[in-house]
């Protein structure tokens, strides 16, 4: 059985960030507002940088691109609804199937 999750982007409060630096694996939780946030450039426990830019210039910050598309769609909500999906992990199911016994 494929099933999947949705969440709405109007009801969006956080971005999680996973760093995939090696030997970290940390999860970062941060308010949508602040996701632009120079401190969230980098992995508050490793303390290395995501490089989520165009290279050594860093002419294009793709973070900041990102949190202007989700903040601009979010005050669009009036018009467009934006609805993420992905596929429910095996626990998450787990989980909701004894919730509901």
């Amino acid at each position: 059985m494929n099933e999947k999750t949705s969440y709405l982007l109007s009801e969006t409060q956080l971005v999680r960030l996973r760093c995939k630096h090696k030997d970290c694996g940390a999860t970062l939780e941060i308010p949508l507002e602040k996701l632009n946030d120079a401190k969230y450039r980098m992995c508050r426990a490793c303390e290395r940088k995501f490089q989520v830019t165009d290279g050594p210039m860093e002419e294009v910050n793709f973070m900041q691109n990102f949190h202007g598309a989700l903040i601009g769609l979010k005050k669009a909500s009036a018009n467009l609804e934006i609805e993420l999906v992905g596929p429910m992990k095996k626990d998450t199911r787990l989980r909701l199937f004894a919730a509901m016994e």
